[in-house]
Parts: structure tokens; sequence; C-alpha cells
């Protein structure tokens, strides 16, 4: 009886001493880094190359952006969203902005690799002259 006892405890001990498999919790926390997208034909003046953050939780993933004037003076409105993270790190993001005559939706998707996340997607612009454009965007963001 004794030697089950022991053979118990070192049994308890080397669960507890050997490393545990990655999990989805493992990557939780604040990345930021910088979302590019193209320009707007017509309707931007040059490329967007703006600060962007992703928070991870539980599975979860949330995004915020704040979006400015053309003259970068004026904060006007922010691209919200939120999405889910797969156990095995992949992040898909939706999300939406809108400012009088525009709005658009958002889709970013990428994997955690190494404590940075790289995300590819596009925005659907609709315009009020009735103009429509998908903007191809990557965001890479690190683990701060």
């Amino acid at each position: 009886m004794a030697h089950r006892s022991l053979a118990s405890r070192l049994a308890a001990l080397a669960a507890v001493l050997l490393p545990l498999p990655a999990t989805a919790q493992s990557i939780d926390g604040y990345y930021a880094g910088r979302l590019r997208c193209d320009a707007i034909p017509a309707k931007s003046v040059a490329a967007l190359d703006v600060a962007f953050s992703v928070t991870l939780t539980r599975g979860n993933a949330t995004y915020r952006r704040a979006i400015h004037s053309p003259d970068g003076k004026l904060h006007i409105t922010d691209e919200t969203g939120e999405g889910k993270v797969a156990a095995d790190g992949t992040v898909s993001l939706s999300g939406r902005a809108a400012f009088m005559s525009w709005h658009y939706d958002a889709s970013y998707a990428g994997t955690v690799s190494g404590g940075s996340l790289k995300l590819l997607g596009k925005q659907h612009w609709e315009f009020g002259d009735g103009t429509t454009f998908d903007r191809p965007c990557t965001a890479i963001v690190t683990r701060g």
C-alpha cells in the first residue's frame, strides 16, 4: 500500500512539473501595431497607415482604431469590431465604421505566431454617391 501511495505522489508531482500543452489562453493579451490599407481611388489622398490594436481574451477578440479627418487633426469616429480566437490561434474579426455620407464593414483574419499576429482582410466601403470599393488591408500587431 505504501508503494501505491508513493507512486501516486510521484505521478502527481510529475504532472505538476511537466510542461502543459499550449492553450488559447497562452496567447491572451494586448497586441499593438499598424493597419495598412490601399488608397481608395478618387476618395482618399493616400494609402492608410495607422495605429491598430487587438485584445485577445479567453477565445474572444476585440479591436478599435481611431479614424481622423484627412489632415489628421480631428478625431471623427472609430472603427470597432470583435471576433473569435480558435484553439490553434486563428483570429477572425469583423467590424464597422460610419460617418455622415459613408460607412464600411471590415473583416480581418490571421494566426498568432511567436507573439505576433498578421491579419489580412478588407474594408467594404459604401459612399453616399452610390459608389462602393473593396479596400485590401494588412495589420501586423505584436503582443505588448
